[in-house]
C-alpha cells in the first residue's frame, strides 16, 4: 500500500519538478523525479546531472519542496482523480515481453512475496487510495520526519590547453600511421576522429586509456 501512494505522489510532482527544475531554473539537461524502494523501504530520488555546483542544486531542490507544500495540500479533487487514472492506465498496461514476464515472476520468488497476481493487486491497492492519504504520506515524510541522503558527483573540469593539448597528440597519432589502407587501420582512424569529436563537443569528458594494436 505505501509503495502505491509513493507511486502516485511521484507521478503528481514528476512534470512539475521537470518543468520547474529543467524548463524553468535551466538546471541540467537530465532531470528526473523517481519512486524507489530497497529492501522494502521506499523513498523518492530526484536525480539532476548539471553543470552547476551539487550544492546549488541542492538549495533548489529544497526550494521545490517546499514549494510542493503548497501544491500537494491545496491539489483538487479533479487534479487528484486525472494523475491516479493516468497512473491506472500506465499500469495496466500488460507485459509485452516475454523476458519482462519472467523477471517478474523471478523478483516475487527471490524477494519470498511470491505474488504473482502483483499488477492486479495494485490496481486493486490503488483504486483505494484517497487524496488525503497522499496529502499525509506528503507531510509525514517530506515535512515533519524528512530524512534525505544527497549524493554528490563532481566532474573534473579540463582546461582548453589541456583539451588543445589532447587534441595535438592525437592529431599527431594519426600522423604517424603510415600503414596500407586496410580496414584495420580506417578503423582506429575513424575511432580516433570520433574521439577528437567528443573532445570538441564536451571539454568535460574524460578520455579512456586506449591501447591500440595494429
Amino acid at each position: 500500500v505505501e509503495y502505491k501512494k509513493n507511486d502516485l505522489l511521484v507521478n503528481i510532482l514528476k512534470d512539475k519538478a521537470f518543468h520547474q527544475l529543467r524548463t524553468e531554473k535551466q538546471l541540467g539537461y537530465c532531470v528526473e523525479l523517481l519512486s524507489v524502494e530497497h529492501e522494502k523501504v521506499h523513498g523518492i530520488s530526484l536525480f539532476i546531472e548539471s553543470s552547476f555546483h551539487p550544492q546549488h542544486l541542492d538549495n533548489c531542490i529544497e526550494m521545490f519542496i517546499d514549494w510542493c507544500k503548497d501544491y500537494v495540500n491545496n491539489l483538487t479533487d479533479e487534479e487528484f482523480n486525472s494523475h491516479k487514472e493516468s497512473l491506472r492506465v500506465l499500469r495496466a498496461k500488460p507485459i509485452k515481453l516475454l523476458s519482462s514476464r519472467s523477471l517478474n515472476y523471478w523478483y516475487q520468488i527471490l524477494t519470498n512475496e511470491c505474488d504473482f497476481d502483483e499488477r492486479k493487486t495494485n490496481l486493486e491497492v490503488l483504486d483505494e487510495i484517497k487524496k488525503q492519504d497522499i496529502i499525509d504520506l506528503f507531510n509525514k515524510h517530506l515535512v515533519k520526519n524528512k530524512r534525505k541522503l544527497s549524493l554528490r558527483i563532481i566532474g573534473k573540469k579540463k582546461s582548453s590547453n589541456e583539451v588543445s593539448s589532447i587534441k595535438g597528440l592525437i592529431h599527431g597519432l594519426l600522423d604517424e600511421i603510415e600503414f596500407n589502407e586496410n580496414e584495420s587501420v580506417n578503423t582506429v582512424k575513424n575511432l580516433i576522429n570520433d574521439l577528437i569529436d567528443k573532445v570538441v563537443l564536451n571539454e568535460t569528458c574524460e578520455l579512456p586509456m586506449v591501447k591500440l594494436q595494429i
